[in-house]
């Protein structure tokens, strides 16, 4: 990543950055601005510039949009701190000619500053340099976005002047911590972080302290680290962290970190494909032989997802696998179940991939798999007012959280339209 990165003047594409709320309260958005419009705006006002990069298909930034980004108080901190303006980064039928001018623009901002996840914060001073950089946080409330804007717009704590005061040589352990806080938090150089965590935990006497414990995990994923290590030999402490985060306990993470392993190892150099013969042989060296039939089986899934074939063997291997694994999660049925819903027009595998989703809301009833199974219900067309219930729950539950309702609440009136109503 570059430290400080200027756009240059010929980017004279138009960014009509169009605000997705309607409370005037809120952020104001700017509206028929080009990039360079924006930039003499912020140099003019002296005034830093926000850049909400965004996708339609993300809830986060949805739930950002009715929620921290709406707030009067948060509308009042950038208009007095901030130029502001929203660009869409993935193409849609439905774009309108505003958003294709953006084209161009979105391709340049995913490239130059690393834009992988949504939503995407950026920040540049006003001669539209980026400073600072902000991922994910959907939910979050609006003093939370303010002190996090706040950190981007301090010189002491913007991104672009943590990473130089590292390439200096700052080493202490209160600076190794505050600069790998925001490396993992903005998803920003996965080698530079690794290595920012190491050089950290090596200041730790105590690696199993919880302020200590996500720089660990960070870099334990590799099985051949020392950190690994100190995950295996102190489970216990590390169960709560997993948990909270990765919604797995100690033992799973482990089981996890070896498979992947096994993978890596079994990857051809030339073709850079799976090796099946040679995954199974470095499977058996670290797996019981069920729990080998167990990671071959998902692998054998995976192919079929990858290559969008949702037929009867799908069907049958979900079912066998469901069979050996009893702590499959909410998530990965749901998963198999909405493939089905979005690939399939079978009617009978799609009353199995209801199975799935069924099962999956009673292991965890979550609007993501309420959702699936009303929508599973509503193509098979046997049951609307089951399909019904399944779809107000979904609403329901979306709106304890500030999530979208917009596809849902238009799926009800499908359904209401069927029964009559």
């Amino acid at each position: 990543m570059k430290n400080a990165i200027l756009i240059t003047s010929f980017l004279f594409i138009s960014i009509f950055a169009f605000a997705q709320t309607s409370n005037e309260k809120g952020i104001q958005f700017e509206k028929n601005s080009s990039w360079e419009q924006i930039v003499t705006k912020a140099q003019k006002e002296n005034k830093h510039i926000f850049v909400d990069c965004f996708t339609t298909w993300c809830g986060p930034c949805k739930m950002l949009d009715k929620g921290a980004f709406a707030s009067e108080k948060t509308g009042e901190f950038f208009t007095k701190n901030l130029v502001a303006f929203k660009l869409q980064m993935d193409r849609t039928p439905k774009d309108e000619e505003s958003v294709k001018n953006n084209y161009g623009l979105s391709e340049k901002f995913e490239k130059d500053y690393f834009v992988r996840a949504y939503p995407t914060m950026l920040i540049f001073n006003p001669k539209g340099e980026l400073v600072h950089r902000i991922v994910g946080g959907g939910n979050i409330e609006d003093t939370q976005l303010i002190e996090q804007i706040n950190a981007g717009l301090n010189p002491e704590t913007q991104s672009s002047n943590l990473k130089k005061r590292y390439e200096k040589g700052e080493k202490s352990p209160a600076f190794l911590k505050l600069f790998v806080n925001f490396l993992i938090q903005s998803f920003d150089d996965n080698i530079l972080t690794a290595k920012v965590c190491k050089e950290y935990l090596a200041t730790q006497s105590n690696w199993s302290l919880e302020e200590n414990q996500q720089f660990v995990i960070y870099v334990a994923w590799k099985k051949d680290s020392k950190e690994f290590d100190y995950v295996k030999n102190h489970e216990k402490d590390f169960e709560s962290y997993l948990k909270m985060n990765y919604n797995m306990n100690a033992k799973r993470f482990i089981f996890d970190v070896k498979r992947n392993d096994c993978f890596n190892k079994s990857l051809d150099a030339k073709t850079q494909k799976i090796d099946n013969a040679k995954l199974e042989t470095n499977l058996k060296k670290e797996f019981s032989e069920e729990e080998t039939k167990l990671i071959i089986l998902k692998y054998k899934i995976y192919g079929f997802q990858n290559e969008k074939t949702f037929n009867a063997e799908y069907i049958s291997l979900v079912n066998q696998l469901m069979s050996l694994d009893k702590d499959i999660s909410a998530v990965e049925l749901n998963q198999y179940a909405w493939g089905f819903f979005e690939k399939s027009d079978d009617k009978e595998l799609l009353k199995q991939a209801l199975k799935w989703g069924i099962l999956s809301v009673e292991k965890s009833s979550e609007p993501y798999n309420n959702d699936t199974v009303a929508n599973l219900l509503f193509k098979i067309g046997d049951d609307m007012n089951l399909a019904k219930t399944y779809a107000e729950k979904t609403i329901f539950l979306s709106d304890q959280i500030k999530g979208d309702t917009t596809d849902i609440k238009a799926l009800l009136v499908k359904i209401n339209a069927r029964l009559g109503k």
